[in-house]
């Protein structure tokens, strides 16, 4: 894929168009489309659009496939198991601190990483008071552990 289509799928996932892209990035006008028949962007614009789109300027180069740095759309949809606009900053802030305490082998991360995508399945529906309902109760299970019966 050239950084011509690589720039245009990335617009299309935000919906903008190519113009609206330039507006934002305050490139001239026709700037993207002259990379559609060969120009070369310049570097400062690849790093201008790969910091405004959260990839790499060797992503946009295609030289390098998405990671989960990127936070791009698809990445969020199969993380998550639901659609991207509705994973929210703290959802993924979540993730990131589960995936830290896993790497540094905190107790009772391991082995959880199942059990956490069943979960995130669960309650991919779920509104923001049922999700806040279920973050009460699951702080009260942690406060009473319940299922030991040792209350903490």
């Amino acid at each position: 894929m050239s950084v011509y289509e690589t720039i245009l799928r990335l617009s299309k996932e935000k919906g903008l168009s190519q113009s609206a892209l330039e507006r934002e990035l305050d490139f001239g006008r026709g700037t993207i489309s002259k990379w559609k028949r060969g120009s070369v962007p310049s570097s400062d614009k690849l790093r201008k659009l790969a910091d405004y789109f959260g990839v790499t300027v060797d992503y946009l180069s295609g030289r390098e496939a998405p990671s989960p740095q990127t936070g791009g759309d698809e990445l969020k949809a199969e993380l998550f198991g639901m659609p991207p606009e509705m994973v929210t900053d703290d959802m993924i802030d979540k993730v990131k601190q589960f995936a830290r305490s896993t790497a540094l082998g905190e107790p009772g991360a391991a082995g959880t990483d199942l059990r956490l995508s069943e979960l995130f399945a669960a309650v991919n529906d779920f509104s923001e008071d049922d999700l806040d309902c279920i973050l009460e109760i699951v702080q009260a299970f942690r406060r009473y552990r319940i299922c030991s019966g040792r209350r903490q």
